[in-house]
């Protein structure tokens, strides 16, 4: 039998060609991304380039007497700096998504415009997580640099409420990805609930160190973020259904390198949310 053992030299110049290989891959793959993110930054530019015109979006934000915004901060000066950003924030959503949420005529009995946006500040080391009441109009969002991404998210429940047909579509979507309970992915987690046919797992199970409600669960797939695996049931009868589909897509276009990440997991997601806020008026 040959001898197959290599040398200290010839394993030497057989690691170097694989670290060159892998340094060439990452090195194509960080180009790829890189081309992604600069095409994102020019589709943003052209979503508030044909979007709302600055005048009507602040129509529907810092002057419209039906849109309150209420500011924190540690000072009424800090207050008054973050409430500026939040305006900024909230006109850049309204030029880039045409008011949708914000629009009273768009509105309807279980899911109105937005009337309130909240913003609230980290205090003893406790996270804001944002939150939208969407029968009432009322948006939380935290300060910071999360700000402006779960501003999005979160207008975009009204907007998701207000479509049914976006709901629907959403769940659809996510449930054809949605792992079955064989799944080598979800060996030794335990089924909480089925939804639809497929299982649905305590997010809290998905996510470590999300510390969710023990009642929030979600259907596991390789989304984006296990959070967007996470459907409403319509007990309340609200005559709309709820999912975090579309809100994580929205709040994704919060910036060019996340919206190429949402292009480069989910493309027909993404292509979904162009389209769809591209044909509004």
């Amino acid at each position: 039998m040959a001898d197959t053992t290599m040398s200290l030299k010839e394993r030497f110049a057989a690691r170097r060609k694989l670290e060159d290989k892998l340094t060439s891959f990452y090195e194509r793959a960080q180009r790829g991304r890189a081309k992604v993110i600069e095409g994102s930054k020019k589709i943003r530019a052209s979503m508030l380039r044909r979007g709302l015109k600055e005048a009507d979006a602040l129509k529907l934000t810092v002057n419209n007497p039906n849109l309150t915004f209420l500011d924190d901060g540690n000072s009424l000066m800090e207050a008054a700096a973050n409430k500026k950003t939040l305006h900024k924030d909230a006109i850049e959503y309204a030029r880039m998504f045409r008011g949708a949420g914000l629009r009273p005529e768009q509105g309807t009995a279980s899911a109105p415009a937005v009337k309130l946006i909240e913003q609230q500040l980290e205090r003893n080391g406790i996270s804001v997580r944002g939150h939208n009441i969407v029968g009432q109009g009322v948006v939380r969002v935290p300060i910071g640099e999360r700000g402006k991404a779960v501003l999005f998210h979160e207008i975009g429940h009204s907007v998701e409420a207000q479509n049914p047909a976006l709901g629907r579509w959403a769940r659809e979507w996510s449930k054809r990805r949605a792992y079955e309970a064989s799944h080598q992915s979800l060996t030794g987690k335990t089924v909480d609930n089925m939804l639809e046919g497929k299982p649905r797992y305590k997010m809290n199970d998905l996510i470590s160190w999300g510390g969710y409600s023990n009642n929030e669960t979600a259907w596991a797939d390789d989304y984006l973020s296990p959070y967007m695996g996470k459907q409403y049931t319509d007990s309340d009868d609200r005559g709309y259904i709820s999912t975090e589909v579309w809100t994580m897509a929205m709040e994704q276009f919060a910036g060019a390198d996340s919206m190429a990440g949402l292009y480069r997991k989910h493309p027909d997601l993404f292509r979904a949310v162009l389209g769809y806020f591209g044909r509004m008026r």
